[in-house]
């Protein structure tokens, strides 16, 4: 079993047993990690920018700069136009984790996988959802945009069963590792609420 099997795995059991509790503890567990575990994930991205762009004339402190300033206007942004940004925020999120899912080039599986880490957990749980959402949408609209949201998550997570049954049947083992651990987070997107489902693809 590895690494990644084992820590989502574990994940999983933590994360369940503090929902056992309350949800709000495993909630509140779940946000801890993520902002723990975001800090070295930033490390590494800024690592995969500066390997990006090596080639270029840029220096190391301008690619610094460039990737912070990125972050800090996309925060503002969000200040400024809270649904307009939250919207742009995940879909380069989206662009993000579903290229870090495209496994041999296989990129449909990818973008699946990377939209359902961020669609599941909120259009699963949309009453929790609304308690992390209503500073960037207002609740009209999330009224409004409730049932397709819950249609599309829905319509994904059968795409995605589908998607690991077929996995599960081949003979390839760097996808077998990558299958156990997405049919845990699947799992967990279906029945923990949307930050701790998150947390364990986040994390794992």
């Amino acid at each position: 079993m590895s690494f990644g099997t084992i820590l989502v795995s574990g994940l999983a059991i933590l994360l369940a047993l503090a929902t056992a509790i309350e949800s709000s503890v495993g909630e509140w567990l779940a946000l801890s990690l993520i902002i723990l575990a975001g800090i070295p994930h930033g490390s590494f991205d800024l690592r995969l920018a500066e390997a990006k762009w090596r080639e270029s004339s840029r220096s190391r402190l301008s690619i610094l700069a460039i990737y912070v300033s990125s972050g800090m206007a996309m925060s503002a942004f969000c200040i400024m136009f809270p649904t307009v940004g939250l919207a742009l925020f995940l879909v380069i999120s989206i662009i993000h984790f579903s290229e870090g899912e495209m496994i041999h080039g296989r990129m449909a599986r990818g973008w699946m996988i990377g939209t359902s880490s961020v669609v599941l957990p909120i259009g699963l749980h949309l009453t929790g959802a609304r308690a992390y959402l209503h500073y960037f949408i207002p609740f009209d609209l999330m009224e409004s945009l409730s049932p397709f949201l819950r249609l599309l998550a829905i319509g994904l997570a059968v795409l995605l069963f589908i998607q690991l049954s077929r996995d599960s049947l081949k003979r390839d083992q760097d996808i077998d590792s990558n299958t156990l651990q997405r049919w845990i987070c699947l799992g967990a997107w279906l029945l923990l609420p949307p930050l701790s489902g998150f947390c364990i693809w986040f994390i794992g």
